[in-house]
């Protein structure tokens, strides 16, 4: 955790929760927009693990991110 405030008060049966259902349940309803950003320097989740991850959920993009 980056901060201790946020790291005390996270529930220790959460920490290593697996997610990956709940975010294709969303992404797959269409309920919201998802948009996954990694950055190149952060040391807990790096870019290839964020690719791993993604490439798993075997997503189709089916719009492109604006700029």
């Amino acid at each position: 955790m980056c901060s201790d405030d946020v790291g005390n008060k996270w529930l220790s049966e959460d920490i290593a929760r697996n997610v990956d259902g709940l975010y294709d349940e969303l992404v797959r309803s269409k309920a919201i927009k998802v948009m996954v950003y990694s950055g190149d320097d952060d040391s807990v989740c790096g870019s290839f693990a964020t690719q791993k991850w993604l490439w798993g959920m075997n997503w189709t993009i089916t719009e492109e991110r604006s700029r």
